[in-house]
């Protein structure tokens, strides 16, 4: 099939193939039902491969959106609804793609129970402009090679569950309009762990149990991640940034807020880095449920120091 579009009212298969799929159109509200699994392969012919609109719903078994085509319209739009257990988006080296999750739409499970979301490499997965979610979703799994550039933006007013990142990107984004009535305000993500990759935070998050095992976090303004009562793990090679406007005060940042249990802050150190490249290393320590930055000695500070005790060492054995 090479399009589907479904202005109003329902249709249902038993599975579904097809180049461009929209429901809903210029007002209208529909729902396509798929037994099985609705497969997209994007096009030529179309703005966007697949469009959701608002009040308008995809419910299948399974959802495969397949962008590794010679096509420009490589966008999975969503308004509506999806209601799917394994949604599975793929990409290549060549053909990008995106899905974005936009206003008060979501993906959800369709039996209730925990749903998967497969993101492959090169694939954008945006979740809220407001707040779009993902809801009842057991397993995110971003499997992507960083150097491949797959990510997974997660807005303010965004929730998502069990994220495990090996490679790739993680965004935490400020919402585009943060004030507005009902919002949330903060980005949920309940059991985040990290393997490998990269998790740049602008914005506001809480997260569960919260495991860092490698990778590199760069956090840009005043966000700290709040896990709650959660236990925080941390790795031995886990690298931590700070982007900031000055140097001057970085004593006692605040990274992480938990009353959880906290392991790993012997190995890690964090690096600030202001508007001109500069750079200062501090180590951190756990502060009645927060994990703070304290600073380290300059070698200079350290190198004198370590003169002084000598020198007062030496004087006592004269005596």
């Amino acid at each position: 099939m090479d399009e589907l579009l479904v202005k109003s009212g329902s249709k249902t298969y038993d599975s579904l193939t097809t180049n461009h799929l929209t429901i809903g159109y210029a007002g209208g509200k529909g729902t396509v039902t798929v037994e099985g699994t609705t497969t997209i392969n994007p096009n030529q012919t179309q703005a966007n491969a697949c469009q959701i609109q608002a009040g308008s719903t995809l419910v299948s078994k399974e959802v495969i959106f397949n962008s590794s085509t010679d096509a420009w319209s490589r966008q999975f739009i969503i308004y509506g609804t999806v209601k799917t257990d394994k949604f599975t988006v793929s990409a290549d080296d060549t053909y990008t793609a995106s899905v974005s999750v936009m206003n008060e739409a979501k993906i959800e499970s369709l039996s209730g129970g925990p749903a998967t979301l497969e993101i492959g490499e090169d694939v954008t997965l945006s979740v809220g402009s407001k707040n779009g979610k993902v809801a009842n979703a057991g397993t995110v799994n971003v499997t992507t090679d960083i150097l491949d550039g797959g990510s997974l933006k997660v807005y303010q007013n965004a929730t998502m569950s069990n994220i495990e990142l090996d490679g790739g990107t993680i965004d935490i984004l400020q919402a585009t309009d943060p004030n507005a009535s009902g919002l949330q305000e903060v980005a949920i993500i309940s059991d985040l762990t990290m393997n490998s990759g990269t998790l740049n935070i602008s914005g506001d998050v809480k997260t569960g149990a919260l495991t860092l095992n490698d990778g590199i976090v760069n956090f840009s303004g005043d966000y700290a991640i709040d896990l709650g009562g959660e236990d925080l793990i941390l790795g031995d090679n886990v690298a931590i940034t700070l982007n900031v406007d000055s140097l001057d005060n970085i004593e006692g940042v605040e990274l992480f807020q938990t009353t959880g249990n906290v392991t790993g802050l012997d190995a890690l150190t964090v690096t600030f880095v202001d508007s001109t490249g500069a750079t200062k290393v501090t180590s951190v320590s756990y502060n009645n449920g927060s994990v703070v930055t304290s600073s380290v000695p300059e070698p200079t500070t350290a190198t004198l120091s370590l003169l002084a005790l000598a020198g007062l060492a030496a004087r006592r054995r004269r005596k």
